[in-house]
Formats: C-alpha cells, structure tokens, sequence
C-alpha cells in the first residue's frame, strides 16, 4: 500500500490520522482529558441594514485537561500544506481568552510548543510527533508556575461533584488544617473561576480538631477582605465577611431551605434538632449573607444577586 500523502488529507484527517494519535500517545486519556472543536464564544453579530447575521464562532482543535475544569493545554491544528507552526497565532489567541498555559501548533508532522508561563527555555520549541509531552510533564510546569505547595496541590486536585449543569463548582470548607493554604489556593483559583465563596467549618458531630479558633479566623478573615479589596473574586460582601469576623450577625435561619441529595428538603438550620449547637461558632456565609440582606445590608443583597443569579 503506497504511503500517505499528507498534502491530500484534510484538516480533520490530520488530527484523526497524527494529532490525537500522538497525544493519546503520550498518556492523554481520550474519555476524561481530550476534548476536540470547543467553541467558546459565539460568533460577532453583523448587522447590515435590516438585515442581521452571526459569523463564526471560535473554536479551539483540542483542548487538553489535567483533571476536569483545570485546563492546561490547547492545540491548533492546520492541514499539511501549512508549515507545522502556522496556527500558532490564532492558538495563542484562543489561550488568551481561556486563560490556558501550554500552546501547541500542528500539521500532523510535529508540534510547536509555546509555554506562555516562561517556566520553559526556550519559550517556543519545536517536537517530534512522538515527542509530545506527558500530562505529568505539563502538570510539573504548571505547579512550578504557580508555585503550588504540597498541601494547596492537594486541594486543588480533589474531585468534585459536577451535576451536569454546565457551571464549575468546587468546594472548599475552611477548616484548622487547610487555613494557613487559602490565601495560596485563592490566588490559584481566582483566573479559574468566575467567582468564590467562604465558607468556615462546624465543628459537626464534635470534630473539635477541624475547628479553627476565632483568632485564627479573624486573621484569616482580614487576609481574605484584603485579597477582594486587590480584586481577586471573592463573591462574599465584604459586610459578611467582617461580621464573620467579629461575630456580629443575628442569624435568621427560618429564611433558609436545606436539600439532601435524596431531594429531601429541611427548613431553617440544617444542625438545629441534629446535633448540640453553638451558634457563635457558626462559619456558614450564607446564612451570614442571607440574614444581613434581610436587614437591609445592600453590599449582602448585590453579593447574593452575584452568587444566585
């Protein structure tokens, strides 16, 4: 059988035939890592006359992921009659907008590799096919970038449950181990998402250990209103998180609804007829927020327009 002419394939012939082959190659899983042709914006309106149209959406070739919602990685891919680097421009682009650190061009021949995070020298370099790099490889480049420690890595990399709605949640409760790494993990995860919410661990079934102590908590407190006071997305009213601090709310819990994941709805405080409680020790900022919009508070009631809605 004659060799292929890869000047005859298409665009998607190569990414069939080279691109995704290498990539799954080098230990990328194809179900739970590779994506392929992600839109991510519509395309600009165009009005002429009365006459309105749409044109093209963008779309990335390949977008690669370290774990679920952490993308690290994207490639743009050209038919073989353009120079493996000539999608490089557009690919850098796209990683712009999507705020994604690894760049690679392609024509089915090699790749181009562009580290947008400097921590690669030289910043642009070009591959063998087979030379495309691992997961753990771009993930190692990742965490020196960011400066990940141990316990932060730790964090971040924890599974989350995704309810197939589209929005990325992730949860972190604030507890004694992990306080001394939020302000790290914030500025970690302030460019991943459109928003973050504090919330602060009850020392439920008496798990004292977990509990962080009120001096602790007003430290930490203080660092977090410093940190939405630079811009990082902290989507908590800054008037919450002060009376998180100084333990001045009123809670008001009739006004909450608790679901189980059986659908099983509670009313009022989910702890309350379950357990002994100590309100003071409370660290649940949506009741803090919920209770001080009822009182009037407009920074609480902007801030639970920007959490629900």
């Amino acid at each position: 059988m004659p060799p292929i002419d890869k000047r005859s394939l298409s665009e998607r012939d190569i990414c069939t035939k080279f691109i995704t082959p290498a990539v799954r190659k080098a230990g990328w899983d194809e179900m739970t890592q590779i994506r392929e042709e992600v839109g991510f914006t519509k395309g600009r309106i165009i009005v002429r006359g009365k006459l309105v149209t749409r044109g093209k959406d963008k779309r990335a070739d390949y977008i690669l992921y370290f774990k679920p919602n952490i993308p690290i990685a994207l490639i743009e891919a050209k038919d073989n009659n353009h120079a493996v680097g000539d999608g490089m421009q557009q690919a850098l682009e796209y990683a712009e907008t999507l705020q994604i650190p690894f760049v690679f061009a392609s024509n089915g021949d090699g790749f181009v590799f562009h580290d947008r995070t400097g921590v690669t020298a030289p910043k642009e370099s070009n591959l063998v096919l087979d030379a495309f790099p691992s997961p753990a490889e771009l993930w190692a480049k990742y965490r020196q970038w960011k400066g990940l420690k141990p316990k932060t890595e730790r964090v971040v990399l924890q599974d989350y449950y995704d309810d197939g709605g589209g929005k990325s949640p992730r949860y972190y409760q604030v507890n004694a181990v992990n306080a001394a790494e939020i302000p790290d993990l914030l500025h970690y995860l302030d460019p991943l998402f459109s928003g973050i919410t504090i919330q602060f661990y009850y020392p439920y079934h008496q798990r004292d250990e977990l509990f962080l102590d009120f001096a602790h908590r007003s430290s930490l407190l203080d660092e977090i209103i410093r940190l939405k006071r630079s811009g990082v997305k902290i989507l908590n009213s800054e008037s919450a998180l002060q009376a998180l601090k100084n333990n001045s709310w009123t809670c008001r819990d009739w006004l909450i609804d608790n679901a189980d994941p059986d659908g099983t709805l509670h009313h009022g405080c989910y702890l309350k007829g379950r357990t002994d409680i100590d309100c003071a020790r409370c660290g649940f900022s949506p009741h803090t927020e919920i209770s001080l919009a009822f009182g009037g508070s407009l920074p609480a009631i902007r801030a639970g327009l920007r959490i629900f809605f």
